[in-house]
């Protein structure tokens, strides 16, 4: 059983109508992606329809059908060109996880030792710092009063701060944002700050509990706080890397203030 080994694994139940959907759309997006630009737009597109649908499960585990709108959606960045971030978006999945504690269990210490240390390896360029710094809070507020997972986020934190300064992806690559990328950006602070916060009924995948409200919106925040950073620190460039995460946030959050009855 995959929680034996980590408590970040989610279930994937291919017997509903949604999970099945969106393999279809990432499939397609993959096709697409491969049309385009060969296997690098399998991983553009493809990919990225993946982790998109990945993190809105995260952001809105009630509701399936926006998982499958994102995954309609996330693909698009990378046909157009944009520089899509998938390790970014990764990490940020994980922080959301461990956040929202979808699977009902708290992260293992080795899933934050495996985490982290991707997170400093990748934190190379201002997305990855930012996401970095966005797990290190993920990790200090779901810790509490455990000294360790808080000394473990601290490091984490310290890590990807030296890792991009010294790489000099914190401070030498800003680009000047369009006027796209700023829109990207305040659709997203928007819709975000419309969400409708509502009860749960979604419980964690191995114990069966309803998952907290309150931990949700936490989650929600840190994704938004880390992408609003990568932005902050890298400019349009960052926007770009970071886009799956804006289509994300923004459909979620418009989502939240429509009626029960559109959202699935």
């Amino acid at each position: 059983m995959v929680s034996r080994f980590t408590h970040l694994g989610r279930i994937v139940d291919l017997r509903l109508l949604t999970t099945r959907l969106s393999l279809v759309l990432v499939s397609v997006w993959a096709v697409v992606g491969y049309l385009n630009e060969g296997w690098a737009g399998v991983f553009d597109c493809g990919v990225a329809a993946v982790l998109g649908w990945m993190l809105a499960r995260e952001l809105d585990p009630d509701h399936p059908w926006i998982a499958v709108l994102v995954a309609a959606l996330a693909g698009a960045p990378g046909l157009v060109g944009v520089d899509v971030g998938l390790r970014a978006t990764l990490i940020v999945i994980a922080s959301a996880r461990l956040m929202v504690r979808s699977t009902g269990l708290a992260a293992k210490l080795t899933d934050i030792f495996v985490v982290g240390a991707v997170a400093v390896a990748w934190a190379t360029g201002p997305g990855g710092w930012a996401v970095g710094m966005g797990l290190a809070v993920a990790i200090a507020l779901d810790a509490g009063t455990d000294r360790t997972r808080l000394g473990l986020a601290a490091l984490i934190g310290l890590g990807v701060t030296a890792v991009g300064a010294l790489t000099g992806g914190v401070t030498s690559t800003w680009s000047t944002p369009t006027l796209v990328h700023l829109g990207v950006v305040v659709a997203g602070l928007g819709a975000t700050a419309i969400a409708r916060p509502r009860p749960l009924q979604s419980v964690g995948d191995y114990t069966g509990e309803v998952l907290d409200p309150t931990r949700l919106s936490i989650a929600r925040i840190i994704v938004v706080g880390a992408a609003t950073l990568a932005a902050l620190a890298g400019g349009g460039s960052a926007v770009g890397v970071t886009s799956v995460i804006w289509i994300t946030v923004t459909v979620v959050g418009v989502a939240s203030r429509l009626r029960p009855s559109f959202r699935g």
